[in-house]
């Protein structure tokens, strides 16, 4: 659409569950990175009308019975399809969600939280979506053949009632065109990006000699990094994470353990990426997955110019793109595969080089957030 010889542009609403409202002035101030809000930042400085929702925020206070029976619902469908989703977040919502053009859910839980009030027709705005982790829960061996079979209807029914549906990594996204091949094209790859005007060297920073591992998802091998830790006594580490198992009595005494959490800001952002800019590398020990998992972590290393040693496994975002030995090492979950590339990167400095070199061309290239912006508004204009 055209308006006084200008594109006129969507009204649009990002909805998050939490964390991302307060950053907003912090990015402008260079204190934080903008990538967790998956584009908001950067549309908002291309002039595109956009606010942003938190989940958190509902004003709807059920009585203690529907409370109750609300709990019931979600244990029972989790327990029985792998699927979170809680629409009752949304009753009091509904008129100011209608009041955007295109509506952004920042993973599938919300879209699923928003999918009631969809199938009931009572949102009238187009609906996007990230994938992150729910479809993937529909597919949990854990399941039975029918609970496996009802999240799978309801997931299938989400992405037809929405408008496009965004993956981070590639096995999502090969997951569903296996199971949901006649919306192919819904489907659509965006690979995460980092804030790259945050996220870079800094020459000046005095360099320490410790190995760094860093991150929360569930998908994390954090007894292997223990293991390779106890495993090298003569390197230190560093291990930021809440993770409830880890603690000072479990680690050896050349790990030290920062607490961390982006959403609960155990560290400032500023505060990490120091951290990153004095490690002589980044270690990601990661169980076998079909989402993408260390991904922010990686590019954030990457980006500041230090080498990674990755995990392979299923859920690894683009393979196409991203290199091994050439962009970071990717080597096998097992300790002594770890340890193998862990002593290359201390003694083959042409390598450590190379790898630095090329994986910052790789994210100026390829995973700036401001591409990533470019890309997702031509994705939810189609």
């Amino acid at each position: 659409m055209k308006k006084n010889g200008e594109i006129d542009k969507s009204k649009i609403l990002y909805i998050f569950t939490g964390g991302r409202k307060k950053r907003f002035d912090e990015i402008t101030k260079g204190k934080a990175p903008s990538e967790f809000l998956f584009g908001a930042y950067e549309l908002k400085k291309m002039s595109y009308e956009l606010d942003i929702m938190e989940i958190e925020e509902t004003t709807n206070k059920p009585s203690l019975f529907s409370k109750i029976n609300k709990v019931i619902k979600q244990k029972t469908l989790k327990k029985i399809t792998g699927l979170n989703q809680n629409s009752t977040i949304f009753k009091d919502k509904i008129n100011k969600i209608n009041k955007y053009d295109h509506v952004i859910c920042g993973n599938d839980y919300i879209a699923l939280c928003l999918y009631p009030w969809i199938k009931k027709r009572k949102i009238k705005s187009l609906i996007s979506f990230f994938v992150m982790g729910q479809l993937a829960n529909t597919r949990d061996p854990g399941l039975s053949h029918l609970g496996k079979k009802i999240g799978k209807k309801i997931y299938g029914d989400l992405i037809k009632e929405c408008n496009s549906i965004i993956f981070l990594g590639e096995g999502e996204l090969d997951l569903a065109n296996s199971i949901y091949p006649k919306f192919k094209d819904k489907f659509n790859f965006l690979p995460f990006a980092v804030d790259t005007t945050f996220w870079k060297p800094d020459d000046k920073i005095k360099k320490e000699d410790f190995i760094l591992s860093i991150g929360n998802d569930k998908a994390r091998d954090w007894p292997l990094a223990i293991d390779i830790a106890k495993s090298m006594p003569e390197e230190n580490f560093k291990f930021i994470t809440k993770n409830k198992n880890i603690t000072k009595n479990n680690l050896p005494s050349n790990v030290e353990l920062i607490k961390g959490d982006w959403k609960d800001r155990l560290l400032t952002d500023k505060e990490i990426r120091n951290i990153y800019r004095k490690c002589k590398m980044v270690i990601l020990p990661i169980h076998d997955t079909i989402q993408p998992s260390g991904q922010s972590v990686c590019l954030q290393a990457m980006a500041c110019s230090k080498p990674v040693i990755i995990s392979r496994y299923q859920g690894f975002w683009d393979s196409k793109n991203i290199k091994n030995n050439t962009h970071l090492i990717i080597t096998e979950n097992n300790k002594n595969n770890f340890i193998d590339q862990i002593d290359q990167i201390d003694k083959n400095e042409n390598l450590v080089k190379k790898i630095k070199k090329e994986s910052i061309n790789l994210i100026l290239n390829n995973y700036k957030i401001d591409i990533f912006a470019k890309k997702l508004i031509k994705i939810i204009d189609k």
